[in-house]
């Protein structure tokens, strides 16, 4: 069952997916989150970012920097699965199959 942070990433990967013109850097997402005022827990954004993918929700190039890895995943999201967007814009449970 998906936590409220990842209900949040998710939603946030949604909001500014439109503007990314085909990639967003999970150190976005990092940085949106924070000016947010919801920072991910340790390693939170790995777990979720690798269990997107896993469940075919994005695709991406991970880098290799340990420390980005830690810190946001170190991922370049090239993709979102167009159901991803749909059943997030609805309100719906994004990562209920994730």
């Amino acid at each position: 069952m998906p936590s409220s942070w990842d209900t949040t990433l998710v939603q946030a990967i949604v909001t500014l997916w439109p503007e990314a013109y085909g990639t967003l850097s999970s150190a976005h997402l990092y940085q949106y989150l924070h000016d947010h005022h919801t920072p991910p827990p340790p390693s939170g954004m790995h777990n979720l970012l690798t269990r997107l993918q896993q469940a075919q929700l994005i695709a991406g190039v991970v880098g290799i920097n340990p420390a980005s890895l830690a810190a946001h995943g170190a991922l370049m999201i090239t993709w979102v699965n167009p159901s991803l967007l749909d059943r997030a814009s609805r309100g719906h449970g994004p990562l209920a199959e994730a």
